[in-house]
């Protein structure tokens, strides 16, 4: 099975078995929370407990920009 198809699949063994794969997502939270409070100028909240999924962090996300 080739990458694009094991991603398509949410195979997670058939993604692991490619060289140099990637198997997280960091979206828009790739920078330290400082630097993301000193970019607006303000005191973000601390992420929730239970933020398990990209679902979740995007909530978050979309809480501080909106």
């Amino acid at each position: 099975m080739n990458f694009v198809e094991a991603l398509k699949n949410k195979n997670l063994n058939e993604v692991k078995k490619h060289p140099k794969t990637d198997l997280h997502n960091h979206s828009i939270l790739s920078m330290r929370i400082e630097t993301i409070e000193k970019f607006l100028n303000k005191k973000l909240p601390t992420l929730p407990k239970g933020t398990d999924s990209i679902e979740k962090m995007n909530e978050y996300i979309f809480s501080i920009f909106t």
